[in-house]
């Protein structure tokens, strides 16, 4: 496999490992929000889970894309409005997790069923819409630029990229 196929085959794997940690984020929330405290346990390990791979995977993969899009910007300038939007998505993005992050901490440490329930609803609002950016977002992403990599940049263009990511 030559180093370009095989630089697409991470990328793609990437998103794939990203598309099924948000099915388990989405169950995860379903689960808080339907199932009583003897579940606590599970899904606390759960919700660690995804916001551990938010903040150590995601946000890393959203850097490297962020070197892609500086690369592709002066290489395919075309793409620089749909670039400027996936940037801001990634800014988002990062906001977002932190958010999550909080909601979660305040979830925890709550006791009264009441305002628990509000917390639960919060985050399983915040959680909801991030999950539906996300996913409108690995699209684009897939779709216009990891395409425009394959098709319009030339091979030693697309090399230097992608030895350029694999330095990281």
């Amino acid at each position: 496999m030559s180093d370009t196929h095989e630089a697409f085959h991470l990328l793609r794997a990437a998103h794939e490992e990203i598309s099924d940690e948000l099915r388990k984020f989405e169950t995860t929330l379903v689960n808080l929000r339907y199932e009583g405290r003897s579940s606590d346990g599970r899904n606390e390990a759960a919700m660690k889970e995804v916001l551990d791979f938010f903040k150590e995977t995601m946000v890393p993969h959203i850097d490297d894309d962020e070197r892609a899009f500086d690369f592709l910007e002066k290489h395919i300038p075309r793409l620089s409005p749909l670039i400027g939007l996936l940037r801001k998505d990634h800014q988002e993005f990062r906001e977002r997790i932190a958010e999550l992050g909080i909601f979660w901490a305040e979830l925890h440490q709550e006791n009264v069923l009441s305002r628990r329930l509000e917390r639960v609803e919060r985050l399983m609002k915040q959680g909801t819409f991030l999950i539906c950016c996300m996913r409108h977002h690995l699209r684009a992403e897939y779709e216009k630029i990891y395409l425009a990599l394959d098709t319009e940049l030339k091979p030693l263009e697309r090399e230097t990229l992608f030895q350029g990511l694999k330095r990281l």
